[in-house]
């Protein structure tokens, strides 16, 4: 009499190794599901680099800032970095239920020094952020509904200041 541990595997194992490996399927075996769909080969980019324009961070120790009301209740962020095609900025802990995706900021003002203009911002993303010297904050990242000339030339003016802004080749 054969035990487990001795001589050849179980039919049950040799199954299971082959299925594993893809070798001869044991006719008895349940079918494989079909693999997944495999996505797109095709690189991605970082998700740094996903905007149509680059991005300019503002210098640490300016007054860089957007200006916006939330339901019902006015907040002053700082901005982090900004393009052509929109602005990020960080709130502080305790408001990280204020902002979710698709949400719209009517009428913010984005200020840079001297310079700043009135825009409607989307958020499209937000992320909590720990940093030793922040402590926890949360990153939002919004897109410029469509800009006025003179609000895109303040835009403009305030890139050019900061040394970017031109659109990605």
């Amino acid at each position: 009499m054969k035990d487990g541990n001795s001589g050849g595997a179980s039919p049950k194992k040799a199954s299971w190794w082959s299925r594993l490996l893809g070798d001869d399927e044991d006719e008895n075996a349940p079918s494989r599901p079909a693999p997944a769909p495999a996505e797109s080969d095709a690189p991605r980019a970082p998700p740094e680099n996903r905007r149509a324009t680059v991005r300019v961070d503002a210098p640490l120790g300016q007054q860089d800032t957007v200006r916006f009301s939330a339901r019902g209740k006015p907040y002053e962020a700082p901005i982090h970095d900004l393009s052509l095609g929109g602005v990020s900025f960080w709130l502080p802990r305790g408001e990280f239920a204020l902002l979710t995706p698709g949400m719209t900021l009517a009428h913010a003002t984005v200020e840079r020094g001297e310079h700043s203009f009135v825009a409607d911002l989307e958020v499209r993303g937000t992320r909590r952020v720990k940093s030793f010297l922040g402590g926890e904050q949360l990153h939002v990242g919004c897109q410029f509904a469509p800009l006025g000339d003179d609000e895109l030339a303040t835009l403009e003016a305030v890139l050019a200041e900061l040394g970017g802004g031109r659109p990605l080749e």
